[in-house]
């Protein structure tokens, strides 16, 4: 398993246009809050931001390192390394 944060190359690339504000991807459902187990996205607190003119919303995220326990297998784990 890798974990791919960042990619640095001097590659030329063509950016795509970005989402419009109608076509943002989240309409609330809360899904993503059932199925985290680190509790990373409060579930109330949102950020704003704007990203090429347009607004966007989402949840308040939490330190990044609580998805590093989770998600890269660290969950459960004891004192005997199991």
């Amino acid at each position: 398993m890798i974990v791919l944060a960042s990619v640095v190359t001097d590659a030329k690339l063509i950016p795509t246009d970005s989402l419009t504000e109608e076509e943002n991807y989240c309409d609330e459902c809360k899904l993503c809050l059932s199925v985290c187990l680190s509790e990373y996205l409060d579930p109330v607190e949102k950020v704003t931001v704007i990203i090429d003119g347009k607004k966007f919303s989402y949840g308040k995220r939490r330190d990044n390192s609580c998805c590093l326990l989770v998600c890269m297998g660290l969950t459960g784990m004891n004192s005997s390394g199991k």
